[in-house]
């Protein structure tokens, strides 16, 4: 039986805490939120059996402790467990920058018991209200070890989120942090400045009216938590710099060839682009 804590409870915290509750039924959860009320849902299903009033002492028996908050309110809550947990406890997270968090749990002395987690799974919607475990089933769930991380720590971890149903990636901190700058960071924002430059264009509200299957499926994320995004973009900034660099200037191409009317170059962007998707399924 494991002693489960969760800090923060929104849309993955909630689907995690779903997925634990059906893999280990006997196990017992607490959680702790900054708006105790949303949270009660979850103790009311069963989700979870105690709602903290802090981060307390009501974590300190727990195995494997969840922070799910927004990323730069991370440094406070590590500083808090450390206070609190022991170091047979795993301290992991589920957010989308890793270096940054690393980093946070070094300057806390929890690394020796730290190991960066990022499901990659999602969407637009928040809150305790929209977690589901289906949310996570059969997706990649990153996990990025310190070098202070013990084996049996990380081992232990990686069965607990494979019972989820996830597929467990083990990796470096940066090379995650440049990866998903790509394709998860920046598609956020041209989701976001592609759905505001329409908003600016739509002088009368037809566009809005005529919208479809492809300006919904491409803006659809940019729905997504202004508070969670803003902050993902300030603590993964280098890479998203690089990422939108080489993105504006795939742009700039386009417009050039447009401009020009080059339909080979075109055809070529289109034949390319579709082919490296469609190999992603």
């Amino acid at each position: 039986m494991y002693n489960f804590g969760f800090i923060g409870l929104g849309l993955i915290g909630g689907s995690v805490a779903r997925g634990l509750r059906r893999a280990y039924p006997d196990s017992i959860i607490t959680a702790y939120s900054r708006t105790p009320d949303n949270i009660l849902p979850a103790l009311d299903d069963g989700t979870i059996d105690y709602i903290a009033d802090d981060i307390d002492g009501r974590f300190r028996e727990c195995d494997v402790c969840f922070c799910c908050t927004p990323v730069l309110s991370l440094p406070d809550v590590f500083r808090a467990l450390k206070s609190v947990v022991s170091e047979n406890c795993i301290i992991t997270d589920v957010g989308s920058v890793k270096s940054y968090v690393l980093e946070k749990a070094e300057e806390a002395g929890i690394s020796s018991y730290f190991i960066g987690g990022h499901p990659m799974a999602g969407s637009e919607k928040s809150g305790y209200a929209n977690a589901s475990r289906s949310i996570l089933k059969n997706r990649v769930y990153i996990l990025t070890p310190s070098k202070n991380t013990p084996d049996e720590k990380l081992d232990t971890l990686k069965m607990i989120i494979e019972n989820l149903g996830c597929r467990v990636i083990i990796t470096d901190p940066t090379e995650h942090d440049r990866a998903v700058a790509g394709i998860s960071h920046m598609p956020h924002l041209a989701s976001a400045a592609l759905a505001d430059c329409i908003r600016k264009e739509d002088k009368n509200g037809l566009m809005k009216k005529l919208a479809g299957p492809g300006f919904l499926d491409t803006t659809r994320i940019s729905a997504s938590s202004p508070e969670v995004w803003t902050q993902i973009c300030a603590a993964n900034k280098g890479f998203i710099l690089e990422s939108l660099e080489s993105y504006i200037k795939e742009l700039e191409k386009l417009r050039d060839n447009l401009s020009k009317d080059d339909s080979d170059e075109i055809g070529r962007l289109f034949k390319d682009g579709g082919g490296y998707r469609r190999s992603i399924e």
